[in-house]
């Protein structure tokens, strides 16, 4: 079974188990942003990259997480996912997590 690790805002960790991502979307966004140029001048543009969103769904050990908790999860081939707790159900011997989960990758700058 594979341990992935969260790591809450607070500096708080624990571990994690039975990972699985639901509903992902994607979509390509972009916001302003400024460049800072060798030169040292600046300039005003456009930074793009694509949002992944989805809902998550692991197992945790009781008491280790808590509703509203905010972190990021680490993930298979190295991805990290920035998540929101939304609801904890309780289980057997741990509790199974629910939350959204969202992570920002592919980034381009104006040409």
């Amino acid at each position: 079974m594979d341990h992935e690790v969260f790591i809450s805002s607070d500096g708080e960790s624990f571990f994690g188990w039975n990972v699985q991502f639901t509903g992902t979307e994607r979509r390509r966004e972009s916001r302003p942003c400024t460049y800072h140029e060798k030169d040292g001048s600046e300039r005003s543009g456009n930074a793009h990259y694509t949002l992944e969103s989805a809902e998550v769904c692991f197992c945790a050990s009781p008491g280790s997480v808590r509703v509203g908790l905010r972190g990021q999860l680490s993930s298979a081939d190295d991805m990290f996912f920035e998540v929101t707790i939304s609801s904890l159900q309780p289980a057997q011997d741990h509790v199974v997590v629910l939350g959204g989960a969202s992570r920002i990758f592919d980034h381009e700058k104006d040409g």
